[in-house]
């Protein structure tokens, strides 16, 4: 009976260990599909483009942030962000609008 409850055991944690290998290596493989995209894609965004031409270039945003909220642009006249990017690796790149919905800004965040 304890041979049984061994092997269980040992299946249990191999089975465990495939699962979590498995859900990293797709969550890494998405991350690095999605940053590919968006470092091709960004080059594309001009300052003067609306939000609709820059969901056209890069898609929908993977955060949007508005004032009063705190923003990475530094500029008096951004009133609202795009973000896109992954945490994991920390990878973003930002897309700040002004009142009228144009961009004035733009960047990428790299986290060393």
């Amino acid at each position: 009976m304890a041979e049984g409850n061994a092997r269980l055991l040992r299946w249990t944690v191999v089975a465990v260990v495939a699962v979590v290998v498995a859900g990293v290596g797709g969550y890494l493989a998405i991350a690095h599909r999605k940053d590919s995209r968006y470092r091709d894609q960004f080059s594309t965004v001009a300052l003067g483009d609306n939000k609709d031409v820059v969901i056209q270039k890069m898609g929908k945003p993977d955060d949007v942030v508005a004032r009063p909220k705190p923003l990475y642009c530094d500029l008096d006249a951004c009133e609202s962000e795009f973000m896109y990017g992954t945490s994991i690796p920390p990878v973003w790149w930002v897309v700040g609008f002004d009142r009228d919905s144009l961009a004035v800004f733009k960047t990428e965040l790299v986290s060393p």
